[in-house]
C-alpha cells in the first residue's frame, strides 16, 4: 500500500480503468445497454483511454512532453491500438464483437496502466508525471517556450515519435482495408413467405374447403455450396406437403403453396412452413408460420339445405371477420373513449381472438348520458327471409344484481331495432345466443352492443364477443330456450375396451356417451390403421354398438365423439380410445426339456413367436391311466414369449407332456412330448476331444439332471490356469475350448468340473489330457 500522498500520482491511472470497466458494463450489460450512456461512455474507450495510458507507461516523467502533446498523442496511438486489437481479434474464435472488442480494450487499458504506474516508481516522487485538470487548461494557455530546455523532449525522438505514430494510423488503415476486402461473407439460408400483394405483411389468416389458403415460400441459398433443402407444409404438427429442392449458391426459389382443408375445423391452428437441409431432423433449419382459423364451408351448408328442401334465402352471405381473426369489416362507434376494444388472443370460445369490451367505470353514469360501444357491420340478403343469427357472448361480471335490476347488458340488433338483451348479472360464463331473426331484401345491418344505463351505478366489465354466424332456418335448434340461448355443454363419449387381440374379422364395437340437457343426437365414430389417419366409419350412428369387418393381420383404431341435440360436439380425442389387432393364427412355439433322459429335476422352456396369454402344462405317467394321474406344472414368464416351469419326477418311468398355450387372441395349441426318467444314470459325463495334443482341445460336460448354472471348469497345468472359451449349450451338452498359449509347457493338464443341479446338489467330475507339441 502507498500513503494518501502518493495517490496522487496514480489517480489518473485508476481512473482510466474504472472509467474503462464502467464502458464495458455500459456497452454490455443490458438495459444500460439501450441507454444514451452507452455513446458517451464508449467514445472516450475507443478514442483516448487505451492511448493515454500507453503514453502515461512511455512518458512517466513530467516535463517529458507537454499537456497537448500528451493529449494529441493519447487520441493517435488509442486510434491506432484500437485498429490493431481489432484486427487481431477478429483472427480469434471470439470475432469481433462488441463484447471481444470493449473487454480486450479494457484488459490493455489496465496492462498499460500498471506498466505506467512501474515505470513512474522509478523516478522520485517530484519528478513523477501528475495529471490535474487546472494544471492542464494552464499548460494548454502557457507557450510550450515556458518548458524549460532541459526538460523539453528531444527533436530526434519527437520527430520519431510522430513518424511512428504516423505510420501506426497507416498500418493500422491498412488492415482495416484488408480484412474488409479478405473479410469472408456470412454463410445463411434465408426462408420467408409472402402475403398476396408480394410483400411480407397482410399474409391470409382463413381457410375453408371452398377457399384454399394460398402462401408464396421462398428460399435464399447464402451457403457457399449446392445445398439440397427439404421443405415441409405441416399444420398443427401433421405434414400435408414435403418438396425436394437443390439450390446452388445465391440461387432462389419462389413458389406459391396451397394449403386446402380435408374438413371442417373449428378455432386456430399452426400453419408451419419448416426447412431441413440434406436430410429431415428433430428440429428444422429455418421455420416460419402462420396462425390461420377455418371458415364454416357456406357453400356446403347451402348444398345441405337445398337437398333438404328447406326454404331459405338464396345466396346466403357470410359475416365478414365473423370469427374476429382480422381487424376488419367490422365498424367500430362508442359515445365514450374510455370505453375501449380490442382484437385479443386467447379470449375467443375456442382460445383464438375475439373482441373484448372493456368498460372502466367504478361510478354512478349522469342521468343523461348512457354510454355505449357497439361493432356493425351489412349483410346482404337477396329476399326477405327468417334466418338464424348464432354467436358466442361471455361476460366477466360474476356478482349477483340486487333485485335484479340490471344496469349493464349485451344487446343485440337488427337494422336498428333491438332484437336480444341479457344482463351481466350472475357467473354467466359462454352463453350461445341461437336466435331467429328476419333479413330484409338488401342491405341488413347487424350491431353487437355493450349497453351502461345513464343514471346508475355501474361497474367495471369485459364483455367478449366471438363466432357471430348467420345459418339458415332449418338449422334453428329446437333446445332454444326463450331468452334465445342454446344449451352449451358439451357431450362426452367413451369406446368400451377391445381386446389388444381378436379371434375373428367381424367383431363387435362398444361406445356410450352422456350430455347434460338436451341428451345424445348421434355418434361420429372413426377408424384408423394406425392411430392417426381417421377414416368415417359411422358418420351419424344413433346406435351405442356395431359390427366392424376387419382383415387378417391388420391393427385397428377407434375414437368417438359425441353430438348433443343441441347440435354440439364433443372435442375430437387427439388419441385412439380403443385399439385391437385381427389374429387368426394359432400360436408358434418350441418345447424344450433339459435334461431328457433325466434323473431328477427337469426343465421345461417353451420359446413363442408372439406373446401369449398363458399356458398350460400337464404331465402323468404314459400308461392307461393317464387322463386320471396327471399332474399340473406351474409355467411363468417375464415376457409372455419365454416360459419355464421345473418338474420332479417321483419315479424312474416315462412320462407323457401335454403343453397347451394360449395368444392373445384365445387361440390355443397343443403339443405332446415325452419325458424319460433314469435314476441310474450318471450325474456328470466329461469327455476331452484329444487324450494327447499339440494344440487345442475341446471339453464336453454333459448333465444328467437339470442345472441351476453353467458348469464352473478348470484346466490346470503345472499351477497355471489354462484359459477357456464358451460354453457352447445345445440341451444339456455344455462345450468348452481350451487357449494353450506358449507359457504353459508341455505335459499333463487336469479338468475340474464343478456343477450344482436345480435342487442344489453339487456334481464334480475330473479328467486330464496330454500336452506335446514334439
Amino acid at each position: 500500500m502507498f500513503k494518501s500522498d502518493k495517490c496522487l500520482y496514480t489517480q489518473d491511472l485508476i481512473a482510466t480503468v474504472v472509467f474503462a470497466m464502467l464502458a464495458v458494463i455500459f456497452i454490455l450489460v443490458p438495459p444500460l445497454n439501450e441507454t444514451p450512456l452507452r455513446i458517451f461512455f464508449a467514445l472516450p474507450l475507443i478514442f483516448f483511454i487505451p492511448g493515454y495510458t500507453f503514453i502515461a507507461m512511455m512518458f512517466p516523467k513530467k516535463g517529458d512532453i507537454s499537456n497537448i502533446e500528451r493529449f494529441t498523442l493519447s487520441v493517435g496511438f488509442s486510434i491506432a491500438i484500437t485498429v490493431f486489437d481489432g484486427f487481431a481479434v477478429s483472427l480469434t474464435q471470439w470475432l469481433f464483437r462488441p463484447n471481444s472488442i470493449s473487454i480486450s480494450l479494457l484488459l490493455l487499458t489496465a496492462i498499460f496502466a500498471l506498466l505506467a504506474y512501474i515505470a513512474r516508481r522509478r523516478h522520485p516522487e517530484e519528478d513523477q508525471f501528475t495529471f490535474s485538470v487546472h494544471g492542464f487548461i494552464e499548460s494548454i494557455r502557457s507557450d510550450d517556450e515556458n518548458i524549460p530546455k532541459k526538460d523539453r523532449i528531444p527533436p530526434e525522438i519527437e520527430k520519431a515519435l510522430i513518424i511512428a505514430l504516423v505510420g501506426s494510423i497507416i498500418i493500422a488503415s491498412g488492415m482495416l482495408v484488408y480484412a474488409k476486402v479478405t473479410q469472408e461473407k456470412e454463410q445463411f439460408t434465408a426462408l420467408y413467405i409472402l402475403g398476396p400483394e408480394g410483400m411480407a405483411e397482410n399474409y391470409p389468416t382463413n381457410a375453408s374447403i371452398e377457399n384454399p389458403l394460398k402462401v408464396t415460400v421462398g428460399i435464399e441459398n447464402y451457403e457457399k455450396q449446392d445445398v439440397d433443402y427439404i421443405l415441409q407444409m405441416r399444420l398443427d404438427g401433421k405434414v400435408l406437403q414435403t418438396l425436394n429442392i437443390t439450390l446452388s449458391d445465391e440461387e432462389k426459389w419462389e413458389d406459391e403453396l396451397t394449403y386446402k382443408p380435408e374438413q371442417i375445423r373449428v378455432g386456430r391452428s399452426k400453419l408451419e412452413y419448416a426447412l431441413f437441409k440434406e436430410e429431415i431432423s428433430f428440429n428444422p433449419y429455418r421455420s416460419v408460420h402462420l396462425w390461420i382459423t377455418h371458415d364454416y364451408p357456406v357453400g356446403y351448408l347451402q348444398e345441405l339445405a337445398e337437398e333438404e328442401e328447406k326454404g331459405s334465402p338464396d345466396n346466403l352471405q357470410m359475416l365478414g371477420n365473423y370469427d374476429m381473426e382480422q381487424n376488419s369489416s367490422w365498424i367500430f362507434k362508442t359515445t365514450d373513449t374510455n370505453i375501449n376494444g380490442a382484437y385479443l388472443e386467447g379470449k375467443g370460445i375456442y382460445d383464438s381472438r375475439a373482441v373484448v369490451f372493456k368498460l372502466p367505470y367504478e361510478r354512478k353514469l349522469p342521468f343523461y348520458n348512457d354510454q355505449y360501444y357497439d361493432i356493425s357491420q351489412n349483410i346482404i340478403s337477396n329476399k326477405k327471409g327468417t334466418v338464424v343469427l348464432s354467436l358466442f357472448v361471455k361476460d366477466t361480471y360474476t356478482q349477483t344484481i340486487e333485485n335484479n335490476a340490471e344496469t349493464q347488458l349485451k344487446q343485440i340488433l337488427i337494422n336498428n331495432i333491438l332484437v336480444w338483451e341479457n344482463g351481466i348479472g350472475g357467473d354467466d360464463d359462454w352463453q350461445h345466443v341461437h336466435l331467429p331473426v328476419i333479413l330484409n331484401e338488401g342491405n341488413n345491418l347487424i350491431t353487437l352492443r355493450a349497453m351502461q344505463k345513464g343514471n346508475t351505478d355501474v361497474h367495471p366489465v369485459e364483455i367478449i364477443w366471438d363466432e357471430v354466424t348467420v345459418l339458415s332456418i332449418s338449422e334453428l335448434s329446437p333446445y332454444v330456450t326463450g331468452d334465445g340461448l342454446l344449451e352449451f355443454d358439451l357431450p362426452t363419449s367413451e369406446m368400451v375396451p377391445l381386446p389388444i387381440r381378436i379371434n375373428t374379422t367381424d367383431f363387435e364395437v362398444e361406445w356410450n356417451g352422456t350430455d347434460i340437457g338436451s341428451g345424445i343426437d348421434h355418434f361420429y365414430v372413426e377408424y384408423s390403421n394406425d392411430g392417426v389417419n381417421w377414416q368415417a366409419w359411422l358418420p351419424e350412428s344413433k346406435e351405442t354398438s356395431a359390427v366392424f369387418t376387419g382383415i387378417e393381420g391388420k391393427n385397428y383404431y377407434f375414437r368417438t365423439q359425441a353430438i348433443d341435440g343441441a347440435g354440439n360436439w364433443e372435442i375430437a380425442h387427439t388419441i385412439p380410445d380403443t385399439n385391437t389387432t385381427v389374429d387368426l393364427t394359432e400360436p408358434e412355439f418350441d418345447l424344450e426339456i433339459s435334461p431328457n433322459p433325466s434323473n431328477g429335476p427337469t426343465l421345461f422352456v417353451v420359446k413363442a413367436e408372439e406373446p401369449l396369454a398363458g399356458i398350460e402344462c400337464l404331465i402323468a405317467p404314459d400308461n392307461e391311466n393317464f387322463q386320471y394321474q396327471k399332474s399340473t406344472v406351474k409355467m411363468s414368464s417375464t415376457d409372455s414369449y419365454n416360459w419355464s416351469g421345473y418338474y420332479v419326477a417321483s419315479a424312474d418311468n416315462t412320462y407323457k407332456l401335454e403343453m397347451t398355450a394360449t395368444d392373445l387372441a384365445y387361440h390355443q395349441k397343443t403339443v405332446l412330448d415325452y419325458l424319460t426318467v433314469d435314476t441310474s444314470l450318471e450325474d456328470l459325463i466329461l469327455e476331452i476331444s484329444e487324450k494327447e495334443t499339440a494344440d487345442n482341445v475341446k471339453i464336453i460336460i454333459t448333465s444328467s439332471a437339470g442345472l441351476k448354472e453353467n458348469p464352473t471348469v478348470k484346466v490346470v497345468r503345472d499351477d497355471k490356469q489354462i484359459l477357456l472359451t464358451g460354453p457352447e449349450i445345445k440341451d444339456n451338452t455344455y462345450t468348452y475350448q481350451t487357449r494353450i498359449n506358449s507359457s504353459i509347457k508341455d505335459g499333463k493338464a487336469y479338468v475340474y468340473v464343478t456343477a450344482y443341479t436345480v435342487n442344489s446338489e453339487k456334481l464334480t467330475i475330473t479328467d486330464d489330457f496330454s500336452i506335446k507339441r514334439s
